[in-house]
């Protein structure tokens, strides 16, 4: 095998683990969101942690 085709497969695999982290993010952060405006609109406070 070609070592551009080494580097290709390299990238491709790479480029699949951020689009999988990014979808992770954005399902947590929509979750986070709902979270959020759930207890703001039930009059809670949100305690923040960290």
């Amino acid at each position: 095998m070609s070592r551009g085709v080494e580097v290709s497969n390299e990238a491709e695999r790479a480029l699949k683990k951020i689009l999988e982290s990014s979808q992770k993010s954005t399902t947590m952060v929509r979750a986070i969101a709902r979270a959020t405006a759930c207890c703001f609109f039930m009059g809670r406070k949100v305690r923040h942690i960290g």
